[in-house]
C-alpha cells in the first residue's frame, strides 16, 4: 500500500504538475542535518514529505521557499516579517517550512513531538498567525487540490484557502 506522499507524487505526475525527472526527496543526512541545525525533531509527516519531495516537486510550490537547502533560511526570513510587522515572537520549537515572497510563512510546532501537526499561516501586517489546517497532510492537501483544480481549469479565478 502506497503512503500519502506516493500518491500525491502520482497525482502530481497525472496532473502535469511534475514528471518523475522532476520529483526529488532529501536523503536521511539532509534530513538529519536539517534536525541538527535548527536544533530539533521534525514530525514524521513531514520527514515524509521531505524524503520524497524536499529538493523538488515539479510546478508544486515552486514559487515558494519549501525546497532543500532554501529552507535552512525561512526561519531568519520569518523573524525579520515579524519583526517588521508584530510583537508576536516564534517559539524556538517552531519551524517554519515555507516564505513566500518575503510577506508569508506557514510553520508548525514541534514541541509536543506530534507527528502530523497543525500548520499556522502568518501574513505581513497580521498581529498573529492563523490556523491553517489541523495537520501537515491536511495543509498540503489543500494547496495540492488547488493546483489540481487549476491544471484543469487554467482561467478558474477562486480566492486561495492557503495562500492570501
Amino acid at each position: 500500500m502506497k503512503n500519502w506522499v506516493e500518491n500525491l507524487a502520482e497525482r502530481f505526475i497525472e496532473a502535469g504538475i511534475a514528471t518523475p525527472e522532476k520529483i526529488l526527496g532529501c536523503t536521511d543526512e539532509e534530513v538529519l542535518e536539517i534536525e541538527k541545525f535548527y536544533n530539533l525533531k521534525l514530525p514524521d509527516a513531514y520527514k515524509e514529505y521531505l524524503l520524497k519531495f524536499g529538493k523538488r516537486s515539479g510546478d508544486f510550490l515552486r514559487e515558494c521557499e519549501i525546497y532543500y537547502p532554501h529552507i535552512l533560511e525561512n526561519r531568519e526570513a520569518a523573524e525579520t516579517l515579524l519583526d517588521a510587522n508584530t510583537d508576536y515572537k516564534l517559539k524556538q520549537s517552531d519551524y517554519v517550512f515555507i516564505a513566500r515572497y518575503g510577506c508569508q510563512f506557514w510553520f508548525f510546532q514541534t514541541e509536543d513531538r506530534n507527528p502530523n501537526p497543525p500548520v499556522l499561516r502568518y501574513t505581513e501586517d497580521s498581529l498573529k498567525p492563523i490556523l491553517l489546517a489541523e495537520s501537515f497532510t491536511a495543509a498540503i492537501e489543500m494547496v495540492a487540490n488547488e493546483y489540481f483544480e487549476r491544471e484543469k481549469n487554467p482561467l478558474l479565478n477562486e480566492d486561495s484557502k492557503f495562500f492570501d
